[in-house]
């Protein structure tokens, strides 16, 4: 009778902990990650007559990180908000040409390893090539990450420094200068720094 009791607690004990409302992680899965955009923002920064400086982002893009690490941002060229109207006009369909081409593609890969070896709110920098894929054209730069384990199912992927993207790189320079004569600016610089802040959830 006693073994029968014990037994029955134990079970009851089992199911309990089985059924519990506190979620279980898996410390050795590796993901794949899926981007959070509403905690997530990508930006670059124009300069315009040598000295005055302008923020741009956009408002709608989707990525994930799979199990092997490789990172794909998808990014929707019409969410541009360069806060001009006129200018959003401009640089959609002067620049990038969202018609033929809506969307920018950026990939890069991640050491997954040393991401999940990282503890809650533990820091880390890492070196790795990213690839940017505009109007039909790419283009790869070495960057540096900055990556933060927020807890056991998030990430925060951060630029450690800007990445320094030269319009020529996408055969832009005809439309950068067709933009100057619109705007009527003494010049527009054509390298411009790109910063993101992705948090990835798991």
């Amino acid at each position: 009778m006693r073994h029968i009791i014990l037994g029955t607690l134990a079970s009851l004990a089992i199911t309990a902990c089985s059924g519990s409302n506190t979620p279980t992680v898996d410390s050795e899965r590796a993901g794949p990650w899926d981007l959070k955009a509403q905690s997530s923002s990508i930006r670059y920064t124009t300069i315009k007559n040598n000295s005055t400086a302008e923020s741009n982002n956009f408002t709608l893009f989707s990525g994930s990180v799979s199990n092997d690490g490789t990172a794909k941002i998808d990014i929707a060229l019409n969410s541009l908000e360069t806060n001009v109207d006129t200018r959003n006009e401009r640089m959609k369909t002067i620049v990038f040409n969202t018609l033929d081409h809506p969307s920018a593609v950026i990939t890069s890969s991640l050491p997954m390893s040393e991401l999940t070896d990282l503890t809650a709110h533990e820091r880390k920098r890492v070196e790795s090539e990213v690839s940017v894929t505009l109007a039909g054209t790419t283009a790869s730069y070495d960057a540096e990450f900055m990556i933060t384990r927020l807890d056991a199912n998030e990430v925060l992927v951060e630029s450690a420094d800007p990445i320094m993207v030269n319009a020529q790189d996408f055969n832009f320079g005809p439309a950068i200068d067709k933009l100057q004569e619109l705007a009527k600016l003494d010049s527009i610089t054509p390298v411009v720094p790109v910063s993101f802040s992705l948090v990835f959830k798991r």
